[in-house]
């Protein structure tokens, strides 16, 4: 049943005003704690520290680490074989 608002008496009005300003807040602290814990996962993301276990990764890494030159292992092949080159 759809009740017009001209047929709510004070009280009822004033229940309605509270309950909408209820949910607002509700809304609001949603809002804010999913903010809060998106922070958290990518503080959590960014400051984790460990490298990746690809080896080449990290030898370009480390490079840039010693500010030198990468000399990073790359795979060869003669006829049917293959063999690592720098390993």
């Amino acid at each position: 049943m759809i009740v017009m608002r001209e047929q709510l008496n004070v009280t009822e009005r004033a229940g309605m005003k509270r309950m909408k300003a209820v949910r607002g807040a509700v809304r609001r602290g949603l809002l804010a704690a999913a903010a809060l814990a998106g922070m958290v996962i990518l503080t959590l993301a960014a400051g984790s520290g460990t490298k990746p276990g690809n080896s080449i990764d990290l030898v370009l890494r480390e490079a840039v680490e010693r500010m030198r030159p990468a000399a990073a292992p790359g795979p060869g092949a003669r006829g049917r074989s293959a063999y690592g080159q720098g390993e």
